[in-house]
């Protein structure tokens, strides 16, 4: 290998650990939520919690900062339900988005994942969750049963 191809290979080294490096330290967004659901849709809490189970980069923006505001509204009927979302900078600008499904948490999971990518591009696609504790046998193990005996041998 020449001297210019292992300096090639450094510098191409070192972009690739310094993008590691700068992907690991992207900072946090800090957003306002609005969200109107029917009380048997999930909480507020829960959408945010499913944005951050997408994306570490998301948090709660502080009282009085500059943020953009993800309003949520969601309307539930007996078949399906419909939500419309308005992402709005703190500038003004506003995109928004609807979404039609058939429970209120299909509507909200969609949501969820809206405003994940919108704040995170490489935010997961499925959430991650908590591995779901294994239950403990609450009885003690019990001894093998012994061997049969041998038969008697039989008499000469």
């Amino acid at each position: 290998m020449s001297r210019r191809s292992h300096a090639g290979l450094l510098v191409v080294g070192a972009a690739l650990g310094a993008t590691g490096i700068a992907r690991a330290q992207e900072p946090e967004e800090g957003i306002r939520i609005v969200y109107v659901a029917p009380s048997s849709c999930p909480s507020e809490g829960a959408f945010f919690a499913q944005v951050r189970a997408r994306t570490r980069r998301v948090v709660r923006a502080p009282a009085g900062a500059r943020a953009r505001t993800f309003a949520v509204t969601i309307v539930s009927r007996s078949r399906q339900s419909t939500g419309h979302l308005v992402i709005r900078d703190p500038d003004g600008v506003a995109a928004e988005r609807d979404v039609v499904g058939d429970t209120c948490e299909e509507v909200v999971e969609a949501f969820a994942l809206i405003t994940a990518l919108s704040v995170d591009p490489s935010a997961l696609t499925n959430p991650v969750t908590a591995p779901t504790p294994t239950s403990t046998p609450t009885s003690t193990p019990t001894a093998p049963a012994p061997a049969p005996a041998p038969a008697p041998a039989p008499a000469p």
